[in-house]
């Protein structure tokens, strides 16, 4: 499993390119934003997850 933090642009290249051959885990603090990239992904064949969290709350690392 490859984990992908940020879902900008070069997130999302960069985990295309990677989820290729890795199961990816997608984590990004904006919640619209990862919805979209999952359902993207996910259309393209990809296997993994996507989660809102942010890196300064234990919550969301959870």
């Amino acid at each position: 499993m490859a984990v992908i933090v940020g879902a900008g642009v070069m997130g999302r290249v960069i985990a295309r390119r990677v989820g290729e051959h890795h199961r990816l885990l997608v984590v990004d603090s904006s919640k619209e934003k990862f919805d979209e990239i999952s359902k993207r992904f996910r259309d393209e064949g990809h296997d993994g997850l996507t989660r809102a969290a942010t890196t300064d709350e234990v919550e969301g690392a959870q």
